[in-house]
């Protein structure tokens, strides 16, 4: 019941804000440019679209992974809700301090190096996870 509900309040959220986006008219035709390295895309608003849903489903991911989180720290850690809320808040608070190093740093290293270092990131961050012991 706790996903359909966040589901629907993705879903109205969606539709709600979808008149706040600007119109297309505005926007340059790029299949009129002659430049043959530009990505061509013929159907902007399908773009657009997908770019929506790419958005609904990462919120949805994303709160996910926190509610697992929680669970997990409330059932294996015995951690009481406080200090559970405290710790998710603290961990998502942590992205703000993180996008100033990105921001500062973004120049000095390529797109491969990036993902291939905030993968690592992700990886050790998940090897953290591991609880090895019995019980």
């Amino acid at each position: 019941a706790d996903g359909a509900m966040i589901t629907t309040m993705c879903v109205v959220a969606l539709i709600g804000l979808t008149p706040m986006f600007p119109s297309m008219d505005s926007i340059e035709d790029w299949s009129t440019i002659p430049n043959p390295q530009v990505l061509h895309c013929t159907q902007p608003r399908l773009v657009i679209i997908a770019c929506l849903f790419n958005i609904l489903v990462r919120a949805y991911v994303v709160s996910g992974v926190e509610v697992a989180s929680a669970l997990l720290l409330e059932q294996s850690k015995s951690w009481s809700k406080s200090l559970i809320g405290l710790g998710i808040g603290g961990a998502f608070l942590l992205a703000i301090p993180f996008k100033g190093v990105f921001d500062h740093w973004k120049h000095q290293f390529s797109v491969v190096c990036w993902m291939r270092s905030l993968c690592g990131l992700s990886i050790l961050g998940c090897c953290l996870l591991f609880y090895g012991g019995k019980g």
